[in-house]
C-alpha cells in the first residue's frame, strides 16, 4: 500500500512541492534534528551502560584502563553535532536527487527481484569496507588533510561512544561520500539501504565503546579473526596511523597496517601529532 503510494507521488506537481525552497529547509531540520536523536538513541545508552556510575562491573573488558574526563565527552558532542549539521545538508541534497529521479533508487521489489535484494547488502557491506579502508589511509597518508580536518577525529585517543560521528565538516563528508556514491550507481530498494545504513551506524558506534565486546571464545575463530572489533578501532585511536578498516580486518593485514593495542595508556605509546 505504501509503496503504492509513493509511486503515485510523481507527478510533475508533486514533484515541484516536494523540491521547493520551503520544502528543503523543512527537510534540512527535520534531517539535523532527527539526526541528533539518532546519534543520542545509541550513543547516549551504551555511554550510561559501560560509562555509568555502575562501570566498574565492566571494568575489566576495559581496553584502555584511563577513563575520559567529562572536558573529553564534552569534546566528542560537540563535534559530533557539527556532524550532524553536515549530513543534514547532505540529507537535503539526496532527497532532491531522489524526487528528481537522479537516483537509482527503485521503489517495487519485481524490478529487480529478491535475490538482488540480498546481494545488494552485501555489495554495499564489502564496497564500503574498501571505500573506507582507502579514503580512510588516504585522510592519514595525505598530510594537509590530515593536519586540518582529520585530527579532529583524534582528538580522542581513548573514546567514547560519543565519538562516532566526531568529524571536522571537511572530513564528515569524506565519511558519507559512499552515501550519494551507491545511490546514484546502484539500484536500491529503500529497505536494503535504510538496513544497510541501521548496521554502519551500528558498527561504528560499537567500535568506539572503548570495550571489547566479543566473547574470548570467538577471537580465536577462522571466521572472527577476519571481523573488525572494538579493539581494533581502539588502537587506531591510539597509535593513529593503523587499523584502518571499518568491518573486517583483511585490507589491514594484507597491506601491513594492522596493529594489536599495546600499552596503550602509556603516552609515549601514542602516535597522533602528525600524518605519517
Amino acid at each position: 500500500m505504501l509503496l503504492g503510494e509513493l509511486r503515485q507521488f510523481y507527478t510533475p506537481e508533486n514533484i515541484a512541492r516536494a523540491t521547493s525552497p520551503i520544502a528543503l529547509v523543512c527537510v534540512l531540520f527535520l534531517s539535523f534534528f532527527g539526526g541528533i536523536g539518532l546519534y543520542l538513541s545509541r550513543t547516549w545508552p551504551l555511554y550510561r551502560l559501560f560509562y555509568g556510575k555502575r562501570r566498574e562491573r565492566w571494568a575489566g573488558a576495559k581496553l584502555q584502563k584511563r577513563w575520559p574526563t567529562a572536558k573529553q565527552v564534552r569534546l566528542e558532542i560537540r563535534w559530533s553535532l557539527v556532524s550532524c549539521g553536515v549530513y543534514a545538508v547532505l540529507t537535503v541534497f539526496l532527497v532532491y536527487a531522489a524526487v528528481k529521479g537522479w537516483t537509482r533508487i527503485y521503489l517495487n521489489f519485481s524490478d529487480h527481484g529478491w535475490p538482488w535484494f540480498v546481494a545488494s547488502g552485501f555489495v554495499m557491506l564489502f564496497a564500503h569496507d574498501a571505500y573506507f579502508y582507502a579514503t580512510h589511509r588516504l585522510s592519514h597518508r595525505w598530510r594537509w588533510f590530515f593536519a586540518r580536518a582529520h585530527r579532529v577525529h583524534h582528538m580522542t585517543m581513548n573514546p567514547t561512544p560519543f565519538a562516532d560521528i566526531m568529524f571536522h565538516p571537511l572530513d564528515a563528508l569524506v565519511h558519507a561520500g559512499f552515501v550519494p556514491l551507491f545511490l546514484f550507481c546502484l539500484p536500491l530498494h529503500p529497505a536494503a539501504f535504510g538496513l544497510f545504513m541501521g548496521l554502519v551506524t551500528a558498527v561504528n558506534a560499537i567500535g568506539h565503546v572503548g570495550f571489547e565486546l566479543f566473547p574470548e571464545r570467538w577471537r580465536g575463530h577462522w571466521f572472527w579473526r577476519h571481523v573488525s572489533r572494538a579493539e581494533s578501532h581502539n588502537a587506531h585511536h591510539a597509535h593513529v596511523h593503523c587499523n584502518y578498516g571499518l568491518y573486517f580486518t583483511f585490507w589491514d593485514r594484507l597491506l601491513g597496517t594492522e596493529r594489536r593495542l599495546e600499552t596503550a595508556d602509556d603516552p609515549s605509546e601514542v602516535r597522533g601529532t602528525k600524518a605519517s
